[in-house]
């Protein structure tokens, strides 16, 4: 049985440097932002939002809390994408049982995978990618 070769994909490369370049964009803003209010006074008044009163640093800390939310989840995505990656990488060209590539793509969304033993030593670069992920 003559070897298939693959054709190199760009979109999973390409999405992964859109997330990491976003999530450093998305967390150097983030940093911007808080420098800039850094020493200023908080002001007592408040503003009216859809019917409730809204105080200047709810609206401070919103705004810091959003950034942070969407560095965190580029940065999932980015994780998340790597890690299928190294998965059809280890299990392109050998024989894989069915339990073993299912509980390879479920280490992500589960700590069960990652505490068993052949995860941690066979797949090692995996079960980094599912630590920071967790």
């Amino acid at each position: 049985m003559e070897r298939q070769h693959h054709k190199p994909d760009w979109q999973a490369p390409a999405l992964l440097s859109f997330c990491l370049s976003t999530c450093k964009a998305r967390t150097i803003g983030r940093h911007a932002f808080y420098n800039n209010l850094d020493g200023s006074s908080v002001s007592s008044g408040s503003y009216q939002f859809a019917g409730w009163p809204v105080s200047q640093q709810q609206v401070d800390i919103t705004i810091g809390t959003a950034f942070a939310f969407l560095a965190n989840s580029c940065l999932t995505t980015a994780i998340g994408t790597a890690y299928v990656q190294i998965c059809q990488r280890d299990v392109r060209g050998r024989a894989v049982d069915l339990s073993t590539l299912d509980a390879l793509f479920a280490g992500q969304s589960g700590a069960w995978t990652f505490l068993t033993r052949w995860y941690l030593f066979r797949y090692s670069m995996l079960a980094l990618l599912t630590l920071i992920i967790l």
